[in-house]
């Protein structure tokens, strides 16, 4: 059966929530500190998924009826400041374990739909310690091109050039 990228609606937000928390094992077990229990999920907690399902932001790949993939899309993002290009950024990205490489068709969906939408750039950020994250980043084609920092998160941005 084909993966189907979808928008969820605010009743499918708990769907990507359970991703959230099975990615934010994964993370504990690789030792990458982006999504720390505790903290991530009362930045962001299921109520916050609802919200951006119900704008339209939430958006997934689904596989014979199972979400196996999500994320939310935006059309501004603070940590970029204030620029001129239109980018659609990607933030809360998360794959079930059990399908490798659905993270990577979501990207690669997110992508094709921005493009379709008028979008010069995809945009993103992740933790600056992870080169695991870096490299996986990069892997899709995503360039670093610069770095932020809030209370909490210390963090780089990548971006690729949509064509």
């Amino acid at each position: 059966m084909e993966k189907e990228f979808i928008f969820l609606l605010p009743s499918q937000a708990h769907m990507a929530y359970e991703l959230i928390w099975e990615r934010m094992d994964w993370m504990e077990r690789n030792q990458i500190h982006q999504w720390v229990k505790g903290e991530y999920d009362k930045a962001y907690p299921e109520s916050y998924f609802a919200d951006k399902a119900a704008a339209h932001q939430l958006v997934g790949i689904e596989l014979d009826g199972r979400l196996i993939a999500t994320a939310v899309i935006l059309d501004k993002d603070s940590r970029w400041g204030e620029t001129t290009e239109k980018a659609i950024y990607i933030h809360c990205l998360a794959g079930s374990t059990s399908f490798p490489g659905a993270g990577r068709c979501l990207i690669e969906r997110i992508e094709g739909y921005a493009k379709k939408q008028g979008y010069e750039y995809a945009r993103l950020d992740s933790i600056r310690t992870s080169k695991r994250l870096f490299g996986y980043y990069a892997s899709l084609g995503y360039i670093k091109v610069g770095e932020g920092e809030e209370p909490f998160y210390r963090f780089n941005l990548y971006q690729k050039e949509l064509r």
